[in-house]
């Protein structure tokens, strides 16, 4: 399944950040983890149509930058490629609707992580190189490839750290993807480390409330939860719905995320019938979102097992045949 807070919201937050008026206020936005506003604010200020061409390609890449992070990946990728086929591109918007699409393409994003990167080492440009090699990383992990991941990793921890000027928050994305890397190769001491790290920096810089943070909560949920320490994990799943609700609204993608991670919580304590009833809501959060087929049929997928082991076999059965439909 993927995660929709995995990816950080690097082009949006830097390209966002400068200038006046509408895109200091959707800067403000992002910066708080108010994703729905956000969204509205580069809406309507690409509608106004009343900025310079500059300012129309930042909105484009902050925009489907934004609609990437929240799996709406058609659109994303629709504003991507209107950025890369308009005239008088720069290099660094460039760079950045390379990236955005790239981060579209999941397992098979290899060529244009690799397009990106050069770019970024051709220009000497160090913070989007880190961001270059932490997606690339991404990609590997989506590919189940770990251990490729962890050198790219590394590096961009290197480069950030020598940076005086690097943001905290980027720190915090690269250390959560260490700490997935670490996850899938069951080192859970090493995770842990990696994304309490993570959610401190967060913290800092994000607030409590922020959908990164709220991921990061989501992650340590599941180490508790496989150490048996279910209160703790119970208490940080719950606090991660509760931030995703209030960030990114009741029926976004990444309140069916959170509602999954609950119900992983409660599979791990044995307490199926509670599982089956956090994957029910995530499902139907999900069915609201036909842009995101596989998210989808992964929670299908994930809901239709645990109908059958509470022996609610005719559910759980139309269900796993819906789901096996997304992948045809």
């Amino acid at each position: 399944m993927r995660k929709i807070i995995a990816l950080t919201l690097y082009v949006s937050l830097t390209t966002a950040a400068h200038g006046q008026d509408a895109r200091e206020q959707i800067a403000r936005y992002l910066r708080v983890g108010d994703y729905n506003h956000a969204e509205q604010g580069f809406r309507e200020a690409i509608g106004a149509r009343t900025g310079s061409e500059v300012l129309t390609i930042d909105l484009r890449n902050g925009l489907g930058d934004l609609l990437r992070e929240e799996g709406k990946d058609v659109e994303a990728r629709d504003l991507f490629n209107s950025v890369l086929n308009m005239p008088n591109l720069g290099w660094a918007q460039r760079l950045a609707a390379i990236m955005g699409l790239a981060g579209t393409d999941g397992a098979a994003g290899e060529p244009r992580w690799m397009q990106a990167l050069a770019l970024a080492r051709q220009h000497d440009a160090k913070i989007m190189e880190a961001a270059c090699l932490r997606g690339l990383a991404v990609m590997w992990l989506e590919a189940r490839q770990p251990a490729k991941a962890e050198p790219l990793l590394r590096r961009a921890l290197y480069i950030l750290e020598k940076d005086p000027n690097a943001p905290a928050w980027q720190k915090a994305s690269v250390l959560t993807t260490t700490g997935l890397v670490y996850r899938r190769l069951d080192k859970l001491t090493l995770a842990e480390e990696s994304w309490t790290q993570s959610l401190e920096l967060y913290r800092t810089t994000l607030g409590d409330a922020h959908p990164q943070t709220a991921y990061m909560m989501e992650r340590l949920a599941e180490i508790h939860a496989l150490r048996g320490d279910f209160g703790a994990a119970r208490n940080y799943a719950a606090r991660a719905l509760e931030a995703m609700r209030g960030s990114c609204g009741d029926d976004s993608l990444a309140v069916a995320a959170a509602y999954a991670s609950k119900g992983d919580v409660e599979q791990y304590a044995s307490a199926l019938p509670a599982a089956a009833q956090n994957y029910a809501a995530a499902v139907e959060i999900a069915r609201k979102h036909p842009d995101n087929p596989a998210m989808e049929a992964a929670l299908m997928q994930h809901y239709a097992a645990l109908l059958k082991a509470t022996r609610h076999d005719r559910e759980a059965k139309a269900l796993a045949l819906e789901a096996r439909s997304f992948m045809r």
